[in-house]
């Protein structure tokens, strides 16, 4: 089995999420469609157009002042993350580094409740991404930018 996340790290701009990280998903990468019936013909296909605006999930053990104070920017005080990961191949015992770059707003956080004195944790939803890169063991495996469309990498 190759591609087993070993590790895993979390920065919003210069915030190492590191040590307070619970969880993340990702962006999926989706794009809309259209049905699309050629004249005459009998069978139709999901003609693909644009892509579906993408966003992140962060979970985090606490919560943090610095990390809560990126909520509100606006347009153009965009707010790079980094996601590092280590990648193992439990075949050869090979690794590789995944980098994922996601340039956006943080559109959400949220607290969850408090327990006595139990930490609880906050969620983030990074969202309105404008730049979204996919590096393995740096090979670029998609690149989209909002602003440079001439950019886009797939594979």
């Amino acid at each position: 089995m190759d591609n087993v996340v070993r590790g895993f790290n979390w920065y919003f701009d210069a915030i190492d999420v590191g040590i307070a990280l619970d969880e993340v998903t990702l962006p999926n990468l989706k794009r809309e469609t259209e049905k699309f019936t050629p004249a005459g013909g009998m069978l139709s296909i999901d003609m693909p157009a644009a892509m579906e605006s993408l966003s992140a999930k962060i979970k985090t053990k606490n919560s943090d002042p610095r990390r809560r104070a990126l909520f509100g920017r606006e347009p153009g005080q965009w707010i790079t993350c980094y996601g590092y990961e280590r990648l193992t191949s439990l075949t050869d015992g090979s690794n590789l580094g995944r980098v994922i770059t996601m340039r956006g707003l943080l559109n959400e956080a949220s607290e969850e409740a408090k327990a006595g004195l139990k930490p609880k944790g906050a969620n983030y939803t990074f969202g309105s991404i404008v730049m979204y890169h996919d590096m393995v063991d740096g090979r670029s495996i998609n690149r989209f930018d909002f602003f440079h469309p001439s950019q886009t990498l797939v594979d």
